[in-house]
């Protein structure tokens, strides 16, 4: 599932992830990304989401998709510096090495969507 409430980021992301051969649900509205995620949380995978978004603030987002599924991987995106410590305080379950930074590239994104994973294949272009 992939949360994005820019269409241009949204569309980057979605395109380098079925460009590698995954499967994505897109959202560009976080409430209603939440509301399909609440029918069947077991149903992805991982969830790529943006911190900062109009509708709704992204640490509420991934608090409560935690919440709702403890074991679902996220990974969240930001163009600004993050307060790790406090984004932690918030929701305690985010790890660093969930934040990826934007812009976002094809490597950094596919090495972080594996490394989360826990994919022992390594998705790279030849």
């Amino acid at each position: 599932m992939i949360i994005d409430d820019e269409l241009d980021n949204l569309q980057l992301v979605k395109d380098i992830l079925q460009f590698t051969g995954f499967e994505t649900y897109d959202f560009n509205n976080p409430q209603l990304a939440l509301d399909v995620f609440k029918q069947d949380p077991t149903l992805y995978d991982l969830v790529i989401m943006d911190i900062m978004m109009e509708e709704m603030d992204g640490r509420f987002l991934y608090k409560e998709m935690k919440r709702l599924s403890s074991k679902t991987n996220m990974l969240v995106f930001t163009a600004l510096d993050l307060d790790v410590n406090e984004f932690i305080k918030i929701c305690p379950s985010f790890n660093e090495k969930h934040l990826v930074r934007k812009p976002v590239t094809m490597d950094s994104l596919l090495k972080k969507v594996n490394q989360v994973l826990n994919d022992q294949t390594v998705l790279t272009l030849h």
